[in-house]
């Protein structure tokens, strides 16, 4: 089984898995992220990737489909300028 990281990195063009962390990046994982069915990957590769992208902790969770909207929510946060990214449960 692929990592949900890795694929998500080449998907984005990241050079680096740090890449990740690029603000300007938001549009191209939040498009990578809604094209990846929550059943692809098990839920821990979905908290691991919540984790890492946001830089924050994250509540584990048993549902991956609940883990990829919480990051998709992060994504879309960050993608407005005038909104500051929040991690909601």
């Amino acid at each position: 089984m692929n990592c949900l990281l890795d694929d998500l990195a080449e998907k984005a063009g990241c050079e680096y898995l740090s890449d990740l962390h690029t603000p300007e990046l938001c549009h191209t994982l939040y498009a990578a992220i809604t094209a990846i069915p929550s059943e692809s990957y098990p839920s821990i590769q979905w908290h691991h990737a919540l984790r890492y992208i946001t830089q924050n902790t994250a509540a584990p969770h048993n549902s991956a489909s609940i883990l990829r909207q919480q990051l998709m929510n992060y994504l879309s946060c960050l993608a407005d300028s005038n909104t500051s990214p929040h991690i909601h449960p």
